[in-house]
């Protein structure tokens, strides 16, 4: 398990806000999506579908569910993970609620390169979103390697696209620094998702050689390793990536 994965599992809410938002100053055209996972209702103290604070959210990832560990495209759903409360209150407070999907490496990779599988999972995802009322889904596969993989995942979000069109919504978290760690065709992706949620946290960490900050506005200069920076990140995807403003989202762990 790689050192994202392990300080995602750690906090309950992790916003992303378009890099041009402030915070307290939502509009129709801003975003700030909050990360909850269904495990957070038994932890004490309990925080639920009850405590969320919906008036502060545009969006909210409901995680996780995983592709099943055969890989054949079916669904492996967590004991416990529906809370119908949770849609219920964030539509009412006119809040978008999307399924969170992330597990193995290795899982997604072996479905990914798999059309009939890509599909059977594209369908199995329509079926839940429609059934129980999701407005979409935020696809955290961390992270494809290699070329095969980066052509296999555009193919994945291709074939859930198909199967959920808008106004059914598709976003996607994309590391800080794509091509360093993970390997995603972001020309071919913009087209297919609605935004990206990119994770500008995590530069340092119990895993890092050296003292840092977790989520850096700035590059710092005594970085020995210069590991980048919220400002970095967002130059880089505007600039070399050429990704859309509109479509960033650009994220930062808090705790509630």
């Amino acid at each position: 398990m790689n050192h994202r994965r392990q300080f995602y599992l750690t906090v309950f809410l992790a916003a992303f806000s378009i890099f041009s938002a402030a915070p307290s100053a939502l509009a129709a055209s801003k975003r700030l999506l909050g990360y909850y996972g269904y495990w957070m209702k038994w932890e004490n103290p309990r925080y639920d579908a009850s405590t969320i604070p919906y008036a502060q959210l545009t969006h909210i990832s409901h995680c996780n569910i995983s592709p099943a560990a055969s890989a054949n495209g079916s669904l492996d759903i967590p004991s416990g993970f529906e809370e119908p409360a949770l849609i219920a209150n964030a539509h009412k407070a006119g809040v978008r609620v999307l399924i969170c999907l992330q597990g193995e490496a290795a899982t997604y990779a072996k479905l990914a390169a798999n059309p009939t599988a890509r599909v059977t999972f594209a369908r199995a995802l329509h079926d839940l979103v429609t059934t129980k009322g999701y407005d979409g889904v935020d696809n955290d596969w961390e992270v494809p390697q290699g070329p095969q993989e980066e052509a296999n995942y555009t193919l994945l979000m291709s074939d859930i696209r198909s199967q959920l069109p808008p106004p059914y919504l598709l976003t996607a978290a994309i590391p800080s620094s794509p091509g360093i760690w993970g390997d995603f065709d972001l020309p071919a992706l913009m087209p297919l998702v609605d935004f990206i949620n990119v994770m500008t946290y995590d530069f340092h960490g119990s895993w890092s050689s050296h003292a840092g900050h977790n989520s850096p506005l700035l590059q710092s200069a005594a970085d020995p390793d210069l590991d980048g920076s919220c400002v970095s990140t967002m130059d880089n995807f505007l600039i070399n990536f050429n990704v859309p403003p509109e479509k960033i989202n650009m994220g930062t762990a808090f705790l509630v």
